[in-house]
């Protein structure tokens, strides 16, 4: 992997007119799936290990970082020779990974996969935090599972594990399923407020949202995010939509209990149409806002 980054900053904000800088890994991988077939279920388990190298002390302190926010080693980055996916910082130095992936698959179309991994570094950068799970010279351990039914059920769960006493640290979790006419999602997350730097508080929430086809063209909405920590309502919407095969119209309305300091909730209806081969225009009034509409 081969890469050359040149920013060109505002000396007065940064201190620096601009920087430049060459980065570089190489490494290898190496995976050992183990086969077994049976009459009515295939099972795939693939043990892992990644090794690679690159140069170190490549993050300058005057590069804004402006995309790592939320930015955090999770599964699917797990085996990459870089895994922090964005640019305004790179991890150096020597890193390995292991782990595994799996997966159960039947012969009538379910399935059941798993992966699951650590990741270690030969040096410690302070430019990534606890919040990134990239701190420090060992990462908490990740993976995720996923269970797919066909239509009648589908979840799956991403899940963070602390590397020390394995106490569950961030989970994000998701489900789905259709009966006839009427299909239901549910989310729900935690995130602990170890793994959430400058905030003593566990981010929990709840979303469920549901659509009922009533005619051939016609479906009704309803949607909900329940803070879980704060316990209340941060967002409720019940909506209308039409749908043919060429475009798509929703009319929603949307009830706000997010408050703030300056922030109040608010009521609003929003629109929305939908051309299938050009795309939608129409508001899309945020429940952050305030006042009412």
């Amino acid at each position: 992997e081969v890469r050359g980054d040149y920013y060109n900053l505002d000396v007065i904000a940064s201190g620096k007119e601009n920087v430049s800088r060459f980065l570089a890994s190489v490494g290898s991988s190496l995976s050992w799936p183990i086969i077994r077939t049976g009459k009515h279920a295939d099972i795939l388990f693939t043990p892992k290990i990644m090794g690679a190298w690159g140069p170190s002390d490549v993050n300058d302190e005057a590069i804004p970082l402006e995309d790592t926010l939320l930015a955090e080693l999770e599964e699917t980055r797990l085996f990459e020779a870089n895994a922090f996916g964005n640019y305004d910082l790179y991890e150096g130095g020597g890193r390995l990974a292991a782990g595994f992936t799996g997966e159960i698959k039947l012969r009538s179309g379910q399935s059941l996969s798993a992966v699951a991994g650590r990741r270690w570094r030969e040096f410690s950068d302070p430019n990534f935090d606890e919040a990134s799970n990239l701190e420090g010279t060992s990462s908490d351990w990740v993976g995720g599972i996923a269970l797919n039914l066909r239509s009648l059920l589908k979840a799956d769960a991403q899940f963070r594990l602390d590397e020390e006493n394995f106490a569950l640290n961030r989970i994000d979790a998701n489900l789905s399923t259709k009966i006839s006419n009427l299909s239901v999602e549910a989310r729900y997350f935690r995130i602990d407020e170890d793994i959430r730097p400058g905030i003593n508080q566990t981010d929990e929430g709840l979303e469920l949202s549901a659509n009922l086809n009533l005619f051939e063209n016609y479906s009704v909405s309803y949607g909900q995010l329940i803070d879980l920590t704060e316990k209340i309502n941060l967002r409720r919407q019940i909506g209308i939509a039409y749908e043919d095969d060429c475009s798509r119209f929703e009319l929603i309305y949307t009830q706000s209990g997010f408050e703030d300091r300056t922030i109040s909730g608010n009521n609003s209806f929003m629109f929305r149409f939908t051309l299938a081969t050009i795309g939608e225009f129409g508001n899309r009034t945020s429940f952050i806002n305030s006042g009412n509409n």
